[in-house]
């Protein structure tokens, strides 16, 4: 014989008539659904490592926002300075309070420029001395030539010359190609003029220039725009006493 008592009892449960525990308990925890508090965030070198779901019985203390630590971003080298300050994080030797170490190819200071003159870390090409008179050369800026620490990206050539008398040099740098940049320096990397568009028309010009007989010029031919290549014209003259 069936008995009709656990029977129905089981039909109410089903049918949800009856609660799943004993009558006049309370209802039991669950462990998906309470607010336990559990050990802090255990990272805090990136976004939330919670799961985001309704489950904070994880390693994370919550469940439901940003990341819980407050410890702010990492500093992966321990410079003192954070990754979204310091330009390289792996570095302890390379962040915003640094000295610049001239030509070691290495934006120590996090300025963006890597603190070195072209003509410290340009391969030269000799053209000798500049006789009296007006001169002319002519030359190419291309992509794959070397690239001057002055500003990034930027290619350049480097020209030596020695002057041959006492007295006043011009240099024009023409080019239909690139806006022009040029820049003279003396022996020691000095730089003693430099102009990008006194020529007119994206060209440069430096004149009056004074130079003592055997004194080394450096003259550098750039770019005032990023990455700009193509063909140019250099006429530099020499007008002693």
């Amino acid at each position: 014989m069936v008995r009709l008592g656990p029977v129905l009892l089981a039909l109410l449960l089903a049918a949800g008539c009856l609660p799943p525990w004993p009558m006049g308990q309370p209802e039991p925890g669950w462990p998906d659904d309470d607010d336990v508090t559990l050990p802090e965030d255990d990272d805090d070198a990136g976004p939330d490592d919670d799961d985001t779901a309704d489950d904070d019985d994880t390693a994370d203390d919550d469940d439901v926002g940003p990341d819980d630590d407050d410890t702010g971003p990492v500093d992966g080298d321990g410079d003192g300075f954070a990754v979204d300050e310091d330009c390289d994080d792996e570095d302890p030797a390379v962040h915003p309070d640094a000295e610049e170490v001239a030509c070691d190819g290495v934006d120590n200071d996090c300025d963006g420029i890597s603190g070195c003159q072209p003509c410290e870390q340009g391969e030269q090409q000799d053209l000798g001395e500049i006789p009296f008179g007006q001169h002319h050369h002519s030359g190419a800026l291309a992509k794959g030539d070397q690239v001057h620490g002055m500003a990034e990206d930027r290619y350049f050539d480097l020209l030596r010359f020695s002057a041959t008398l006492t007295g006043f040099l011009n240099f024009d740098l023409v080019s239909v190609e690139f806006d022009s940049y040029l820049a003279i320096y003396d022996a020691g990397c000095t730089q003693i003029a430099a102009d990008d568009n006194s020529g007119g028309d994206g060209n440069a010009s430096l004149t009056g220039l004074w130079a003592n007989q055997g004194d080394v010029l450096l003259v550098m031919v750039s770019s005032a725009e990023l990455r700009e290549v193509g063909a140019y014209e250099l006429w530099y003259e020499s007008w002693g006493l």
